[in-house]
């Protein structure tokens, strides 16, 4: 999205609406089964810059959870996915099938932690980096006068908040 679009769209600033039951089911299933996370774009990776895209998703084996959060992602407006682990995945035949939600970019990734943040507390760090990167790129964007074409390199910074995020996401720890 064009920076001055993004910057001046209303919505930016905007946390989705939804009820407090609804934001607490969100919030358990990214807890429980979910990610807040920043993944490496590779179509848009060349070897000057690698570009990262903020995500947050979700799983789960009972495909009712993931049409119910759906349709409260979409009562709010935000852009989403469904995506299912393909049959030849799975590990072994009595396990499930798996389904993901994810919500990606940076005013959809935004708006959902404007919701959530208060209400996230095990991955409240994740949530904080995710939105300091989300920051970040739309000031370089600002200053690179909203063109996509050339940005400009990575700052250290930026670097930074990938690998806080890396380790944050980290199984184990």
């Amino acid at each position: 999205m064009h920076v001055a679009r993004l910057v001046q769209d209303p919505l930016f600033e905007t946390p989705i609406a939804c009820t407090d039951f609804e934001r607490g089911v969100i919030v358990g299933l990214i807890i429980g089964e979910g990610t807040v996370t920043l993944f490496s774009d590779r179509a848009a990776t060349n070897k000057k810059r690698r570009y990262f895209t903020p995500a947050v998703t979700l799983s789960s084996t009972d495909p009712r959870i993931i049409a119910y959060v759906s349709d409260i992602y979409h009562r709010g407006g935000l852009k989403h996915f469904i995506s299912r682990m393909a049959e030849r995945r799975r590990k072994k035949p009595q396990h499930k099938l798996a389904y993901s939600l994810a919500v990606q970019g940076l005013l959809p990734v935004h708006r959902l932690l404007l919701t959530i943040r208060d209400s996230l507390f095990a991955k409240r760090e994740q949530a904080e980096v995710v939105l300091a990167y989300i920051d970040l790129r739309v000031q370089a964007m600002k200053r690179h006068h909203g063109r996509f074409g050339n940005p400009p390199m990575p700052g250290m910074q930026e670097a930074d908040l990938v690998g806080k995020i890396r380790l944050l996401n980290r199984r184990g720890t």
